[in-house]
C-alpha cells in the first residue's frame, strides 16, 4: 500500500509540474469517480473532504429544489458530517423525506467515500395551504358519542 500511495503521489507531481494544465488534470482525476476514490483512499484527493461534501449536495441540490427541500451543513467534525433536511411536508407517510434522504446518503457518499458518519436530522414543515388540521386542534370543538 505504501509503494502504491508513493507511486500516485509522484504522478499528482510530475503532472502538476505541466502548470495550469497539470491542475486542470489533477483536478478532473479528483473528479472521475473511480480515480477520485482511489486518490481519497491514499489521502491524495486534490480537494479536501469539507469542498468533497459540499460537492455531493450540489450534486443532489435540483432534486432537492424540485421537492422544495433543502439542507443546512451543521457540522463537518473530522470525518462526521451533520446536516439538517428541511422538507415541505407533502409525502404523506414521510415517503418524500425518506427518498430525499436517501438521495442526499448516496451524493454524499459518492462524492466523499471517506465520510464515516453521516447524520440527517429531520426537520418537517407544514404546508400552509396545505389544509391539514391536526386532530387534536379538532377533540375539543367535536362531542363523540360511543355508539352502543
Amino acid at each position: 500500500m505504501d509503494l502504491h500511495a508513493a507511486a500516485l503521489d509522484r504522478l499528482l507531481e510530475i503532472v502538476a509540474k505541466a502548470g495550469d494544465s497539470g491542475a486542470g488534470l489533477i483536478d478532473e482525476l479528483g473528479a472521475d469517480d473511480l480515480v477520485g476514490s482511489l486518490l481519497v483512499l491514499y489521502g491524495l484527493h486534490p480537494a479536501d473532504f469539507e469542498t468533497r461534501v459540499r460537492r455531493g449536495i450540489d450534486k443532489v441540490g435540483p432534486l432537492l429544489r424540485s421537492r422544495g427541500a433543502t439542507v443546512d451543513m451543521l457540522e463537518i467534525d473530522g470525518d462526521r458530517v451533520t446536516m439538517r433536511l428541511h422538507t415541505n411536508g407533502h409525502g404523506g407517510c414521510g415517503s418524500t423525506a425518506d427518498g430525499l434522504k436517501s438521495a442526499i446518503q448516496d451524493a454524499i457518499y459518492e462524492a466523499a467515500p471517506d465520510v464515516a458518519t453521516l447524520v440527517l436530522e429531520p426537520v418537517e414543515r407544514q404546508s400552509a395551504g396545505s389544509g391539514f388540521v391536526p386532530l387534536e386542534s379538532l377533540a375539543g370543538s367535536v362531542s363523540l358519542k360511543p355508539v352502543l
